[in-house]
């Protein structure tokens, strides 16, 4: 009976053994795929990093392109106002001569011929 309880103990012992092995492979395979996996993830973080370091640069570029495009508005719209102002008193000027020219006319004889 001793024999028997010897044998039954090597062979729980032989088993936890077994287990304890399956376990540790399983483990060193499971720590291997977190290995990949963190890999993967810092792959991802790295291209996210430089996607945001683009969009960065790209947001800095339109905020100058937006800059330089508001100066270049307020001074077409200075221009814009400069040239109406410049415009206007051409007219006017055109106008008082006209008028200039039409008084004379009033005032001159139809006709020098008769003369």
């Amino acid at each position: 009976m001793s024999e028997s309880n010897s044998k039954a103990n090597k062979n729980s012992f032989s088993e936890v053994v077994n287990n304890l092995a399956q376990e540790r492979k399983a483990l060193i395979k499971e720590r291997k795929e977190l290995k990949s996996e963190d890999l993967k993830l810092k792959l991802e973080e790295e291209n996210l990093k430089e996607a945001q370091e683009s969009l960065n640069i790209s947001r800095l570029a339109i905020e100058q392109a937006l800059a330089r495009w508001t100066v270049i508005n307020d001074i077409v719209e200075s221009k814009e106002g400069e040239l109406r102002d410049k415009r206007k008193a051409f007219n006017e000027k055109k106008t008082r001569i006209q008028e200039k020219i039409n008084l004379f006319e009033r005032f001159l004889p139809l006709s020098t011929d008769s003369e």
